[in-house]
């Protein structure tokens, strides 16, 4: 079935150092307020197709020149003198001619003279240019694809998606090119949530939907309804995940033909409507949908997702733009369960009719088959108790939200939760909360749902679900939920193997670093540490009459940037409870802190042995011995005594790794054959005693014999240490990573350091520094040691391929693939101690 698109996928990024790093500054003011025309700097965003570059160039030069105004944003000889007009990059500041046209980035327009006027950006003026459909947007389908493997089943062979959008600037830390490089976990500052969020041509900010849809008729309707009842349908931009099989009604396609009523929004506004298809008997939930949904996103300023069958009142976007604004928090997110359509939106006018606000708070732990998990009930529905702004409320719900566009970037949905449908709402709610959003509910809805019920029942139960293929995925539920639970911290307490969950790409789909899921579930009387896990009863009470609004709003941050936690201990108790109860409560509470500890103090002693294991032996070994002191400690052996044992049996192995000079014989110096030299590394323990270790251990054993470097970067860094011997690679690579040694020696011209993914990641791969790249010691890259002879040598390794050889095809193929396609690449011919 066909998608998106068919382009080939794009190399997976590769580990190690970042990039070059920019050195363009680039001053954006904060956007919390809406902007006005004329004090607007360029949001980040990708290129557009060339023909539409120029389609769209010639059109307004020629509608200027026509009014007669002829006071051009920007003439054609300003953009020639910045750069190429042909979709390449211009100047330092990697700015389209897309944003020259709308957004330039110095905040200074152009006269036909090529003067300063002196005023920042001019949006066009409606007088003069009438809002029409002019296409500004970019679209997934004009980039390169990535391929991955089905989450839910790996024969299933390779998808091809739309890469995860960042805005541009130099890799992050961790090497994937899917995550923004100023994403930390931290809390972002105003200047950096400025980055990202376009604008229309005349001003206004664009709005991404994201939908997912299974094999339901209504999703055209829903589409229909989105650009139909928008006061500015031409800002928004829809991404429909669609899982159907051949018969079933697509997304895109009108509801009468385009000839015969061409004002249908299917047909007027096609260019801004991306539809991912793939097969229904492919799809494995809509986590994963949502997951593909988002990664169409393309820096819009806003960022919404609905369901499939979902209809709009009139002048929805300026309604819920206004009411987002009025929470005066950048971070806010609005959400909640809608309200059944019925009766809810005027048929002659489009107007909503009700007046109730639907608000998140009911929640409560259900056990099934995949496991226990924290889900959410029905909602409370009732007139607003504050008003004039959104509510603030504990919860996420998948149904509706709606928040700035980097809630997408810093918060993207797993792509490894297949079969996952209750529990996808708290894990993306408390990842979220963790980066520092907050939850509102909209003081009114601007949607409504269409549920199975009353009238609608027989029309909604002939929409088949994904669990009709479930069978296709026997037990990939259950992998799923334990990764959701493990990566929240709600994994029971009495899980004997808490640290056995799948922990690929936890970094970029895991918790961030604002605040901790611990402050929210103490908040609400969450206690995920008992046995059985409960939540406190009515809720609601907390939170519905607004009592939690009141309580949190005080600590919103003066710079809009959320809510600040520092400091709140309130720790919701129900209100209803009997005396008895609550006593109950209480003791059940000590014996799961009591017990919290003890698990606490396990897994300290667990992995201050598996530390010193790590240094000592290889890789199997380490594994066999761990196994056995874990397997001792959850069968209640005494954690004094095994702790006293291994400190014993290695008495500090850090202070038994000493210098060493190991001498290195290159060939192909400078691509040239037969072309060789010596370079002399000294190893400093005193700096990286882990690393130093691993690195003996490697020499000695003959690792690095024929290994390529790979990954050389004029003026930057020389990768290497990917062995020739897929076999041997692979063993390394499946083996438990290396601690961190702490940072205590500068990236300087000449030292060797280990490359890394993130925390705690390094293995065999390794670079020398061309220059002193201090920048990297505050992103964890721990030298090893230095060069102390041959400098020139290093110096001379070939970098005519710079970053093309990819990482994946090395650790599949190993030298097979490199001297058939990268023959020039510098190779190390021996490594001995000297």
């Amino acid at each position: 079935m066909n998608q998106l698109a068919t382009h080939a996928s794009a190399s997976v990024a590769s580990g190690g150092p970042p990039t070059v790093p920019h050195t363009t500054s680039r001053s954006t003011p904060s956007r919390l307020k809406r902007p006005t025309p004329g004090n607007v700097e360029a949001p980040s965003t990708h290129l557009l197709p060339p023909y539409l570059l120029l389609s769209l160039f010639s059109a307004l030069f020629v509608l200027l020149y026509a009014t007669g105004s002829f006071t051009a944003y920007i003439s054609l000889m300003e953009v020639e003198s910045e750069g190429s007009y042909r979709g390449q990059t211009m100047g330092d500041d990697d700015v389209t001619l897309y944003q020259y046209l709308f957004h330039h980035s110095n905040g200074i327009s152009f006269k036909t003279d090529g003067t300063d006027d002196g005023g920042g950006v001019k949006y066009l003026d409606e007088r003069k240019h009438p809002r029409d459909n002019r296409p500004f947007f970019p679209r997934c389908a004009d980039e390169p694809f990535l391929k991955i493997s089905h989450p839910g089943n790996a024969e299933l062979g390779l998808m091809e998606v739309p890469r995860l959008w960042v805005p541009p600037g130099p890799k992050h830390e961790s090497g994937d090119s899917e995550i923004w490089h100023k994403r930390t976990g931290k809390l972002m500052t105003p200047d950096e949530a400025a980055e990202i969020g376009t604008y229309s041509p005349w001003g206004d900010e664009t709005i991404f939907v994201a939908i997912s849809s299974y094999r339901d008729w209504q999703c055209r309707y829903t589409v229909e309804s989105i650009f139909g009842r928008a006061s500015h349908p031409e800002r928004i931009r829809v991404a429909v995940v669609e899982q159907i099989i051949d018969g079933d009604d697509k997304c895109d396609v009108p509801l009468s033909p385009c000839e015969s009523d061409p004002n249908q929004a299917l047909c007027k506004y096609a260019d801004r409507i991306d539809v991912y298809t793939m097969d229904a008997e492919k799809a494995v939930g809509p986590t994963f949908a949502r997951h593909l949904g988002h990664r169409m996103y393309r820096g819009e300023y806003f960022a919404m997702q609905v369901d499939a069958h979902v209809s709009f009142i009139t002048d929805w976007d300026v309604d819920i733009i206004a009411q987002f604004e009025s929470a005066e928090n950048e971070m806010a997110v609005l959400t909640t369960y809608l309200s059944d359509v019925t009766g809810s939106i005027d048929p002659e006018t489009g107007k909503g009719l009700r007046k109730g606000r639907p608000i998140m708070c009911d929640s409560y732990f259900e056990p099934s088959v995949q496991g226990l998990h924290m889900r959410h009930g029905q909602q409370p529905e009732a007139a607003p108790t504050i008003h004039g702004e959104p509510q603030l409320e504990p919860f996420w719900a998948a149904g509706f939200s709606f928040s700035r566009g980097h809630f997408v970037v810093n918060v993207p949905y797993d792509q490894y939760l297949p079969m996952i449908f209750q529990g996808e709402e708290i894990s993306m709610g408390m990842r979220a909360f963790t980066y520092g959003y907050d939850f509102y509910a909209p003081e009114h809805s601007v949607c409504f749902h269409m549920y199975s019920v009353g009238q609608h029942q027989k029309l909604r139960k002939k929409v088949k679900t994904f669990w009709e293929h479930a069978n296709s995925f026997n037990g990939v539920g259950k992998v799923s939920m334990r990764r959701l639970n493990a990566i929240i911290k709600l994994l029971q307490i009495d899980d004997p193997n808490p640290n056995e969950y799948n922990k690929i790409d936890e970094f970029k789909y895991g918790l961030g670093t604002v605040r901790r899921v611990e402050q929210m579930y103490d908040l609400l009387g969450i206690h995920f540490l008992e046995i059985p896990q409960s939540v406190e009863g009515h809720l609601c009470s907390f939170v519905q009459g607004g009592v939690m609004h009141n309580f949190l709003v005080p600590n919103l941050r003066k710079d809009g940037m959320g809510i600040d936690w520092t400091g709140i201990k309130y720790e919701f108790e129900d209100p209803k409870a009997d005396k008895e109860t609550k006593e109950a409560k209480k003791v059940q509470k000590a014996k799961a802190k009591n017990l919290q500890a003890k698990e606490q103090l396990q897994e300290s002693i667990i992995r201050e042995i598996a530390d010193r294991l790590k240094v000592m032996g290889d890789p199997d070994k380490t594994v066999a011995e761990l196994e056995s002191v874990v397997k001792r400690v959850r069968n209640g052996e005494s954690l004094v005594k095994i702790q006293k044992e291994y400190a014993e049996k290695f008495a500090n192995p850090m202070k038994q790794v000493s210098r060493s000079k190991i001498q290195f014989t290159v060939a192909n110096l400078e691509g040239v054959l037969g072309k060789t030299g010596t370079f002399v590394v000294e190893t400093r323990p005193d700096w990286a005693p882990i690393g130093v270790q691993r690195f003996h251990k490697l020499t000695d054993s003959g690792y690095w014999s024929e290994v390529r470097f790979f990954r050389v970067i004029k003026n930057f860094i020389a990768q290497f240490g990917i062995h020739g011997d897929p076999k041997l690679s692979k063993r390394f690579r499946e083996s438990k990573p290396l601690q961190d040694d702490p940072v205590k020696a500068s990236n300087k011209r000449g030292t060797v350091t280990f490359a890394i993914s993130g925390p705690n990641t390094r293995t065999t791969q390794l670079f020398i520094n061309f220059k002193d790249n201090k920048f990297l010691d505050k992103q964890g890259f721990s030298p090893i040691g230095e060069v102390v002879d041959g400098m020139d040598v290093v110096d001379a390794i070939f970098s005519g391929y710079g970053e093309e050889p990819g990482q994946g095809k090395i650790q599949n193929r190993g030298n097979e693939y490199l001297k058939k396609e990268f023959p020039k690449l510098s190779y190390i011919e021996s490594a001995k101690v000297i």
